[in-house]
């Protein structure tokens, strides 16, 4: 059960750790640019590699969805066997919250490129980490 939780919490956490700038980032560089700069290759790296990335993860992750739900897989390394599919629906909601705040991340990169400031976060922070 253990594994299940936490890999679903971890999943579903995503988007939320995006929205919160709480992934991990090199700063060697990117601090001494200006807004305007980490803005533009923000833009290009979301665009080039994250949004891929969430494509994938929607399309993969809804095939596992869909068949282990259409067979009723179970998890064998339990004696319980519980259903698989509601974990596995994890993944593919996990890609449609990242593709939303991924939406939110490029708005924010197009408004930095055109005002040379970032926008305010929800949680107060106006600066981009």
């Amino acid at each position: 059960m253990t594994f299940m939780a936490y890999g679903s919490f971890f999943m579903l956490g995503a988007a939320f750790t995006l929205q919160r700038l709480g992934h991990v980032r090199t700063d060697l560089l990117y601090e001494r640019w200006t807004p305007r700069r980490q803005a533009t290759i923000d833009l290009v790296c979301y665009l080039l590699f994250f949004m891929p990335f969430v494509y994938v993860l929607v399309v993969t992750g809804s095939g596992y969805f869909w068949k282990a739900f259409v067979t009723g897989e179970t998890f064998v390394s339990s004696s319980w066997q519980p259903i698989t599919w509601p974990f596995k629906l994890t993944v593919p909601v996990t890609g449609v919250l990242l593709f939303i705040q991924g939406v939110a991340e490029l708005l924010r990169c197009v408004h930095a490129i055109r005002t040379g400031r970032w926008p305010e976060r929800e949680h107060g922070s106006a600066v981009q980490a």
